[in-house]
């Protein structure tokens, strides 16, 4: 997909709101919104995921992995292991963690508001596109 105009991303960013904690939350939030449509869109993964596990550095983040409960509806697993790991993980889906590494499980707690707020995500970014690719 093509990206928004350079010069709308910073105007619409900037209408999110004046504090800084808002539009960090819009970026987290953009960030989750691009992952669920990757999944649902173009990698097409049968609704709902059993679960998701993170690894890596974003794994370290409690607010991250709840938000991604959040958005993608499902629990969201703090997996062992890092980066390196997440990428074995692609090649060979049946690699598996060191034993008795056991990760914190994050449930959806808002994931009826975060359905709205993807589905205005979704229009907003998909006029962009349109505008863009005219």
């Amino acid at each position: 997909r093509t990206s928004p105009d350079e010069e709308e991303v910073p105007r619409q960013f900037w209408l999110v709101s004046p504090e800084p904690g808002a539009r960090t939350l819009a970026v987290f939030e953009g960030i989750g919104f691009a992952l669920k449509q990757l999944i649902e869109d173009e990698l097409r993964v049968p609704s709902p995921l059993p679960e998701v596990r993170v690894v890596g550095g974003g794994s370290a983040n409690v607010f991250w992995l709840q938000l991604l409960a959040d958005i993608l509806n499902t629990s969201v697993v703090r997996g062992a292991g890092d980066a390196l790991f997440g990428a074995a993980r692609q090649a060979c889906p049946h690699a598996l963690p060191r034993r008795g590494s056991k990760g914190m499980i994050f449930q959806p707690q808002d994931a009826e508001g975060y359905k709205m707020r993807y589905e205005r995500w979704k229009q907003q970014y998909s006029r962009r596109c349109v505008r863009k690719d005219h």
